[in-house]
């Protein structure tokens, strides 16, 4: 787990996360390194972003092992938060890695695997970058909203509200059309293809959840060799794809796509 996580915030955010929380300031040239690989706006910006990615990172990650706790049926306590944990942090670190031999596929109809793990591997895949503009978008529209409830006279006289940056819209419009393509087409090769029914074919939500785990993490809710070569032709080209720039997932990424 410890090294997956490393691996997800990677090596040198997690030294800054270290220096930081040891009260030692970063030099200009590391925050200069820092702003290049995180694609921050400014440098003033840095320590700010670090203290977000790590405590964004705890965060995300503990409400999707408290999320999932339900999904082990008859495991015992320990069982279910290590179960929990382990596949929380494996989710948004796009590490892939499960505790079960076929990895989802004994939970294709479980909730926890659509309503948890997919948006865990989303966010791992989006980027701290755009997480961090989403953040701050997030927090001016309710810093506004009480503005406008509490200080009235102030209505016509806010400063302008933040915008999205572009390399967000990228991101998110790309990983979206990629998504709905890929289960798409994951849904259209499959139900053509041949096959002699002793293995069940995917459908809606596992054809979304291929499309969304091919790209950055690796779990699986079908068995990959018993779907079309179409199908899989598809997962390894989103393999290639990735994830965004400053995101937990590999690939040549999707603003490189774009």
């Amino acid at each position: 787990l410890g090294l997956i996580q490393l691996g997800g915030l990677g090596i040198v955010v997690f030294g800054a996360v270290i220096a930081l929380l040891l009260g030692q300031a970063l030099s200009v040239r590391e925050s200069v390194a820092m702003q290049d690989l995180l694609s921050a706006r400014t440098l003033s910006r840095i320590g700010n972003m670090i203290a977000f990615i790590f405590v964004g990172t705890v965060l995300i990650e503990a409400v999707g092992a408290v999320s999932l706790l339900g999904m082990w049926g008859d495991a015992n306590v320990h069982e279910r938060w290590f179960c929990s944990i382990f596949h929380s942090i494996s989710a948004f670190c796009n590490a892939g890695f499960s505790l079960f031999s076929e990895s989802f596929v004994s939970y294709n109809r479980s909730w926890g695997v659509y309503v948890v793990v997919c948006p865990l591997i989303i966010l791992g895949g989006l980027g701290f970058s755009v997480l961090y503009d989403l953040g701050n978008i997030l927090a001016d529209r309710v810093r506004r909203f009480f503005k406008r409830r509490l200080n009235k006279q102030y209505r016509f006289s806010m400063e302008a509200p933040k915008r999205m940056r572009l390399q967000t819209k990228i991101v998110l419009s790309v990983s979206a059309g990629l998504i709905v393509l890929g289960a798409a087409a994951i849904l259209l090769f499959e139900r053509y293809a041949k096959g002699d029914g002793s293995v069940p074919k995917p459908d809606v939500l596992g054809a979304l959840f291929q499309s969304i785990t091919a790209r950055t993490a690796g779990f699986n809710t079908v068995k990959i060799s018993a779907m079309s070569a179409s199908s899989r032709l598809v997962l390894i080209l989103f393999m290639f794809i990735g994830g965004s720039p400053g995101s937990t997932a590999g690939g040549i990424k999707t603003v490189t796509l774009a």
